[in-house]
């Protein structure tokens, strides 16, 4: 069995996963949240457009989210669903 590195932190008593997200574009270029890959994919992207609004992410780039097997991405930013770093 393959074992990954996955960070767990708890905060208020309730786990949460810390996501990387990888540039596909510049593969240096990686950013960390502490949420689902999906919302951090979002995250990356939106920060990268210079957009601070976290409270409008979802609504704002929700749409742009491509999910396959193992990923999500949202423009150039990417995760994997199961926590795995890359």
């Amino acid at each position: 069995m393959k074992e990954y590195n996955i960070y767990t932190v708890k905060i208020n008593q309730t786990e949460t996963t810390m996501t990387t997200v990888m540039n596909l574009s510049n593969p240096k270029q990686k950013m960390y949240f502490s949420s689902s890959p999906k919302m951090a994919v979002i995250g990356a992207y939106a920060t990268s457009l210079h957009d601070n609004n976290t409270w409008q992410w979802e609504e704002r780039y929700s749409h742009l989210i491509v999910e396959g097997k193992h990923c999500v991405a949202c423009g150039d930013w990417s995760a994997f669903k199961d926590g795995r770093d890359f």
